[in-house]
Order: C-alpha cells, then sequence, then structure tokens
C-alpha cells in the first residue's frame, strides 16, 4: 500500500516528490473560487484563526459550504502567494482578528471524464469462459459382480 510506501521511505527518496506532485496535481481537479478567501490574505487568516477556535471545527466548514479539499487548496494557495505579498501586508493579514468571512461558494464540478482521476466507465466483466472438459479418468472402477463369471 502507499502509505506503507510513505513511511518507509527515506526523506531524499525520489517517491516522495513523485507523492507531492500526483497529491497536488489531484488537488487541483478539485478546486473551485472561494472568494474571499482565495483573494484575499486577511480574509483567509481571519477565517483559519475563528476555525482554529472553533470548539466543532466540521461544523464550521458545513456551515460556509466548504469541504476539506477546500481547505488543502486554499493553503497550497496561500502558500505559493504569501512570500510574493510585501512584508506589511502579510502583518496586516496575520494582525486579522478571528471571523468567518461572507464566503461565496461555487458548486464543484466533478472532473471531466478524460480526466485520469475521473469518474471511469464501467468495465463490461465477460462472463467467464468455460473450460473444457477433461477426459475424467475413473479413480475406481466397478467391482465385479461375479454374474458375467462363467
Amino acid at each position: 500500500p502507499i502509505e506503507q510506501r510513505l513511511m518507509e521511505a527515506d526523506v531524499d527518496d525520489p517517491f516522495q516528490d513523485e507523492y507531492s506532485a500526483a497529491s497536488e496535481s489531484a488537488l487541483g481537479h478539485f478546486s473551485r473560487a472561494l472568494p474571499p478567501l482565495d483573494s484575499d490574505a486577511h480574509a483567509w487568516f481571519a477565517f483559519l484563526k475563528a476555525y482554529g477556535e472553533s470548539s466543532d471545527p466540521p461544523l464550521v466548514l458545513r456551515q460556509l459550504g466548504l469541504l476539506e479539499v477546500d481547505l488543502m487548496n486554499l493553503n497550497a494557495l496561500w502558500a505559493r502567494q504569501l512570500p510574493a505579498l510585501e512584508p506589511a501586508q502579510r502583518s496586516q493579514a496575520l494582525g486579522a482578528p478571528a471571523a468567518l468571512p461572507n464566503i461565496h461558494v461555487e458548486t464543484m464540478g466533478y472532473p471531466p471524464v478524460g480526466d485520469p482521476i475521473g469518474p471511469l466507465r464501467q468495465l463490461q466483466v465477460a462472463p467467464p469462459e468455460e473450460p473444457e472438459a477433461a477426459a475424467v479418468v475413473p479413480v475406481f472402477a466397478p467391482l465385479p459382480s461375479g454374474e458375467d463369471e462363467d
């Protein structure tokens, strides 16, 4: 299993990079616009604080119409975008008070059929072929009854 392979892999094992790249690619198939969380660092950090302080984080996600995959995609997005922000903008965003923003969630469409991680066509399973009957060699021969003997 892949989990076992990941646990046994060394830090410099190329498998780690392959797995990360494949995971990031897969997540990209399930991304959607989530304004303002995907465009406003202040809103993102305010959300993170409110989410982290919540006694029931899954309920917070449900109330906002968010999925766990949304959080993974937003984390990846901000990991790429934060370094590009001016230091003053980062400081201001980090200082945002905990708040749940009004999120405009788009409906998530399932990946198109041509997508390798999308739904697979139902496999047409051919019925198993009947094996040819092999000549059966009797294990026991009939015992003589004595009637045919003279």
